[in-house]
């Protein structure tokens, strides 16, 4: 009897790459003792719970998810392994915008159990990576300053938690502690085989990333500082590519072809440390209580990355010269 696996995310820590591999290798994955069904039109498993987090109509089939559990469940309950179900939509916080995870134990009852894995990354890398996202596919893109404010005030982004204390919680009121396993992005990022090969080693599948197809990131964040500029330009549009590109540009042109950028000023990446730093470690604590291999990512902005307070004149005159360069139709001036 297969038992399932409920990979919920969080948000940029990979899903999608994760997603996109595991669907384009089905075949080799159930072989090795990992079903990674068809559900939908998209790789990843939004489909289950697209009216619960009300994700737009391209995930959706059908009103009610439930009858895609029953079926689901009905094709394989009965298999040996495990079934892998992914969607980083599963760790929605927003109360009226979040998954009934009761009522996902109740349809998934056949199987021989269900747990969860969740993979964390730190906050302040966290929250500027899903800035990114929202300023690259919004039709106007939001101010950081604003953005920031109200994520540090609320503890969520875009109805994802910061405290990760408030989601272990919203976990635990449907799973037990040993059926809930917490992942450090950072650990998985240095595993020999990627995040993937990370994720093929903890569900226990009897295949290395080497061997699948298509393994390659998607979905990666723009350098972080390229990306909010090219969003203060858009202005009343998604960021276009050709934005980035040129910011890049600008700022290698500027700082040196191995600059590390963020978009945090010196002030606003302290206070976003101090604030999580006391509920981190009160998270840290009570995850090693039953994993005492589970540390808490660090901070992956580095304390010589440059700012969002370390942009001069210089950088901006480059980067509206190669925005103009990228246009059609104009030559170099």
């Amino acid at each position: 009897m297969a038992r399932v696996v409920l990979h919920i995310g969080t948000h940029k820590t990979g899903t999608t790459t994760i997603q996109h591999v595991f669907a384009r290798n089905r075949e080799i994955l159930q072989e090795a003792g990992l079903i990674y069904p068809e559900v939908g039109r998209q790789p990843g498993h939004h489909a289950l719970i697209a009216p619960w987090v009300n994700l737009p109509a391209v995930f959706h089939v059908g009103d009610d998810p439930d009858p895609l559990w029953v079926a689901l469940a009905e094709r394989h309950a009965g298999d040996e392994g495990v079934v892998f179900l992914s969607s980083e939509e599963f760790s929605r916080a927003t109360k009226n915008r979040r998954v009934d995870f009761g009522h996902v134990r109740k349809l998934l009852a056949g199987f021989e159990g269900v747990s969860v894995v969740c993979v964390l990354r730190d906050q302040a890398s966290f929250l500027q990576s899903v800035f990114l996202e929202v300023a690259k596919k919004a039709s106007q893109p939001p101010s950081w300053q604003s953005f920031f404010t109200r994520s540090l005030a609320s503890d969520l982004t875009t109805g994802l938690h910061l405290d990760y204390n408030n989601l272990y919680d919203q976990l635990r009121a449907d799973f037990a502690e040993d059926e809930i396993a917490f992942v450090s992005y950072n650990d998985a990022c240095v595993h020999p085989d990627g995040l993937v090969g990370d994720m093929l080693e903890r569900m226990g599948t009897r295949v290395s990333a080497g061997e699948l197809t298509g393994n390659r990131s998607v979905n990666v964040s723009p350098e972080p500082l390229a990306g909010w500029m090219a969003a203060a330009m858009a202005e009343k549009e998604g960021a276009p590519p050709v934005a980035v590109e040129a910011a890049v540009t600008a700022l290698r042109a500027t700082h040196g072809s191995d600059v590390r950028t963020t978009i945090y000023t010196r002030e606003e990446l302290d206070a976003v440390l101090a604030k999580y730093q006391a509920p981190n470690a009160t998270f840290e604590h009570r995850i090693r209580e039953r994993d005492p291999n589970f540390r808490f990512p660090d901070c992956r902005i580095g304390p010589d990355w440059i700012g969002r307070d370390r942009l001069d004149e210089i950088v901006w005159i480059r980067f509206a010269r190669e925005i103009y360069y990228r246009l059609p139709d104009q030559e170099p001036i």
